[in-house]
């Protein structure tokens, strides 16, 4: 499995900065749902806020846990998610389902910060300055 995801420059504050939109299809009572994330190379854990848990049909209740971050922190709650990548950008098959722990948060909106210990798990990353491939490990 290998797909490749542009880099996407933009500015911030004054600043050139550059982000990889991961779309991601997330398992939900029999069915999967699109949602695009970002990836946080960052984070040691997978984020999202409350609305988009509850967009992606996931548990908005678990254990707590405190979370820290560039803005701000507080205390989330872990869930467990079935997710799949992207499909192989060649054959087209779909990528395996892949088992994780997230952090669902309040407070905030929107937020789908994919962290880099859910991609590296699965695939090596190599970049060009232009687009990230994702190589199956």
């Amino acid at each position: 499995m290998s797909f490749v995801l542009p880099v996407r420059p933009f500015r911030r504050a004054g600043r050139d900065c550059s982000r990889v939109d991961v779309p991601l299809f997330v398992a939900s009572a029999g069915t999967e749902i699109g949602h695009t994330f970002r990836l946080d190379t960052g984070a040691d854990i997978t984020t999202v806020s409350e609305d988009v848990a509850v967009k992606l049909g996931l548990a908005t209740t678990g254990s707590s846990i405190p979370f820290a971050g560039v803005s701000g922190g507080g205390a989330g709650q872990m869930v467990a998610v079935s997710f799949r990548f992207p499909p192989d950008d060649i054959s087209g098959n779909p990528d395996p389902l892949r088992s994780s722990v997230w952090v669902v948060i309040t407070g905030r909106t929107g937020v789908a910060l994919l962290s880099l210990q859910d991609v590296h798990e699965h695939f090596a990353l190599g970049t060009d300055d232009t687009h990230v491939y994702f190589t199956n490990r």
